[in-house]
C-alpha cells in the first residue's frame, strides 16, 4: 500500500509519499558502477543500489583499473609498455621494432603499426652492425603521425636527426654490437609509422652479433646493418 512509512519498491510509485519515486536503495533496486568512461566497465567499490542507471553510474560490473579511459579496462587487449591495459596487473615490456638491411638504399624495412584511438610514443633508438668508427655511416628514418627523424652512426658524418656512437666490438674483427639513444617522439592518436633505410657508404664486412638490451639475440650476415626501435603504446 501507499502511506507514509511505507518500503519504496522500484515500481514507479512513491510508496513511502515521500515525494520521490524508485528511490536509491529501494527494494527491487540494482547496483550499478562508476563508469565515467562508458566503455561499460565500473569500478570496484563504488556503486549504488538504483532503480534504473543515472549518469555516470550505469556499469552492472566492476573490476576498471582507469575509469577515464575506455581503452583500458578488463575485457582490453594488452598491449605492450608500461600500462595496465587489461586490468590484471601485469605489465608487458615495451614494444620493439628491428630490421636488417643490406644492399643499397633506399629500402622501406616495415612499419610500426597504427592502433585505434593509441599513441605511439618512441623511446630508444639503436643501430648495430657495420656503422663502427671505420665504417662508412648508415642512416635510417622513420616517419608518421606528426612525426619524422632521422638517425646514424659510422664513422664520417651524415646529416640526421640525431647521430648515435659508433658500433661498438664485440669480439673478432667483424662482430660488432649495439649504439643507442633514449629520445622522446610521439604520433598522433591511430597513427603508425615507416621505418626507411635511406643513407650508405662502404660495406666493411661487419655485422650485428650480440644480445640487446631487452635479451634479444642477433647473428646477422656479413656487410650488413640493423635499425632498433623501442617504443611504447599510450
Amino acid at each position: 500500500a501507499v502511506r507514509p512509512g511505507a518500503t519504496e519498491a522500484c515500481n514507479t510509485k512513491d510508496d513511502d509519499c515521500d515525494g520521490t519515486a524508485d528511490e536509491a536503495g529501494a527494494t527491487g533496486c540494482t547496483a550499478f558502477y562508476l563508469d565515467a568512461d562508458a566503455d561499460t566497465w565500473g569500478v570496484t567499490g563504488q556503486t549504488q543500489c538504483l532503480c534504473a542507471l543515472s549518469g555516470n553510474w550505469r556499469a552492472t560490473r566492476g573490476g576498471d583499473c582507469d575509469d577515464a579511459d575506455a581503452l583500458v579496462n578488463p575485457a582490453a587487449a594488452e598491449l605492450c609498455g608500461p600500462r595496465d591495459e587489461n586490468c590484471d596487473s601485469v605489465v608487458l615490456p615495451d614494444c620493439l621494432f628491428t630490421q636488417r638491411s643490406s644492399g643499397l638504399p633506399t629500402q622501406t624495412l616495415g612499419t610500426i603499426p597504427a592502433l585505434s584511438g593509441k599513441r605511439i610514443r618512441v623511446t630508444t633508438l639503436g643501430i648495430c652492425g657495420d656503422s663502427d668508427s671505420s665504417s662508412g655511416p648508415n642512416r635510417f628514418t622513420a616517419a608518421g603521425g606528426g612525426q619524422t627523424f632521422s638517425w646514424a652512426a659510422g664513422q664520417s658524418y651524415v646529416s640526421a636527426t640525431y647521430t648515435l656512437a659508433p658500433t661498438p666490438v664485440v669480439s673478432g674483427s667483424y662482430r660488432r654490437g649495439f649504439s643507442y639513444l633514449n629520445v622522446d617522439h610521439v604520433t598522433t592518436a591511430g597513427a603508425g609509422m615507416t621505418v626507411q633505410w635511406d643513407y650508405h657508404y662502404d660495406w666493411d664486412s661487419k655485422y650485428c652479433s650480440t644480445q640487446d638490451v631487452l635479451g634479444n639475440s642477433y647473428s646477422d650476415p656479413s656487410s650488413t646493418v640493423r635499425a632498433w626501435v623501442r617504443y611504447r603504446y599510450e
